[in-house]
């Protein structure tokens, strides 16, 4: 069984390969990450898109996309993720998302063929292009999938690196973690070592960085706090050497987003778009602990916590210079 598995994926593999004959524009290069798991490097030449997009738009660079078949394909799906960045044309696939379905434009089938997919992306990439409304929330993650770290760390990103996570505040338990922030989502990877030198970072946490509801900052120890509507929120308590600069990158971000680092508690239910965590009981017991620690909390973390006055003043401050 195992064998006629592993012949039914090298065919796959093949027929996908047999597009670098067959179209002038795609190129592919295949990498077996273990038994009966694949990665398939696909590049577009940007050549492709000249003549076929209108609007004064045009794509400068060759677009990367990575097609990744595992062991269970084809009951499960493969993945598709974007390694170019297309944020400056106004589309937001290039951040660790799974585009497969918006690609297909409906659900997984075992019986369609992923060098059609692979044929479909330039359509999708000019439809997206043409019409880019709602397209900033194109694909979705999937949590506890294993990411392979290389090709995240391909991914253009506001900041990618390992941190340490307080995963209990009594014990004063923590764990490694790899922090991802893009240009619109917090993402939080278990990290491990796997075979064949394929490092393998496991996603269990996703948030959109607009449901930020309050940050405070201690020292290289800090806190976001995230919320999906207003009985219901989450914190994600994170020790680096760094946690000035990620408060700056997201305050950044914010204000590139025109949106305010607290949201407002009436409206939130309404205006925050999404939210993952891959835990959601422990979810609930960090949110009673800290909870009670917030209440708890001394005039020196007091004075510590970023408040909504102080960002006003700032602001205030920053137009009135620019008044002058």
């Amino acid at each position: 069984m195992k064998t006629l598995k592993h012949s039914f994926i090298q065919n796959t593999i093949k027929a996908c390969l047999s597009l670098n004959k067959e179209e002038k524009f795609i190129s592919l290069y295949s990498k077996q990450i273990s038994g009966d798991e694949f990665f398939l490097n696909i590049n577009i030449n940007k050549d492709l898109f000249k003549s076929k997009i209108g609007n004064n738009i045009s794509i400068d660079t060759d677009l990367l996309f990575v097609f990744h078949l595992t062991h269970n394909f084809p009951i499960n799906p493969p993945r598709l993720f974007c390694l170019t960045s297309l944020s400056h044309l106004g589309i937001e696939i290039c951040d660790a998302k799974d585009i497969l379905e918006d690609v297909l434009g409906k659900e997984w089938e075992s019986q369609i063929k992923p060098k059609e997919i692979i044929l479909s992306i330039p359509k999708f990439i000019q439809q997206c292009l043409e019409n880019k409304n709602n397209k900033l929330f194109v694909g979705k993650y999937i949590l506890e999938y294993e990411y392979d770290y290389n090709m995240l760390s391909k991914i253009p990103n506001h900041y990618f690196n390992f941190v340490e996570e307080i995963i209990n505040k009594k014990t004063k338990k923590k764990q490694k973690r790899l922090l991802m922030i893009t240009s619109l989502f917090f993402l939080v990877f278990e990290y491990k070592v796997g075979y064949f030198n394929y490092n393998e970072v496991k996603l269990i946490f996703w948030a959109s960085v607009k449901s930020i509801y309050g940050m405070k900052n201690n020292y290289n120890n800090f806190e976001f706090e995230f919320s999906k509507n207003f009985n219901d929120r989450i914190y994600l308590n994170l020790i680096t050497n760094e946690g000035g600069k990620i408060i700056n990158i997201v305050l950044y971000i914010l204000k590139e987003r025109g949106i305010d680092y607290k949201i407002n508690r009436d409206n939130a239910s309404n205006e925050l778009p999404g939210f993952g965590s891959a835990n959601n009981e422990d979810d609930k017991k960090n949110e009673n602990a800290n909870n009670e620690n917030l209440n708890g909390k001394d005039s020196n973390d007091e004075n510590n916590k970023i408040n909504e006055e102080e960002i006003k003043e700032k602001k205030d401050d920053e137009n009135n210079k620019l008044k002058v």
